[in-house]
């Protein structure tokens, strides 16, 4: 398994890891889960990271709420991505985001 922590992909200065990292994703294929660490009912930030991750031929297709997970075939299908996007933000609320990343 690959681990990249960082963050602000929106910054010029972070141009090199973005490619470093959808090459690795992108050697292992290119299907990319999302987890929300907040409330996003309306995606938005999930539709920016779609858009994101476009420009560099992944797909960003499986959004996951943790306090609205569904069952095993949900996290089956979570695990079986290529990479998984751990959203920032809202990180304290209205769950603590590490805790409930704890139970998958």
């Amino acid at each position: 398994m690959i681990t990249a922590l960082y963050s602000d992909q929106v910054i010029a200065e972070n141009a090199p890891m973005d490619r470093q990292l959808a090459a690795l994703v992108l050697a292992r294929g290119n299907r990319i889960g999302y987890i929300a660490s907040g409330p996003d009912p309306q995606r938005a930030f999930f539709d920016e990271k779609q858009r994101y991750y476009a420009k560099y031929g992944l797909v960003l297709d499986l959004f996951v709420d943790l306090d609205a997970l569904s069952g095993d075939e949900e996290i089956n299908r979570l695990f079986s991505c290529d990479a998984i996007h751990l959203s920032g933000g809202h990180t304290t609320a209205p769950r603590v985001f590490l805790d409930a990343l704890r139970t998958l």
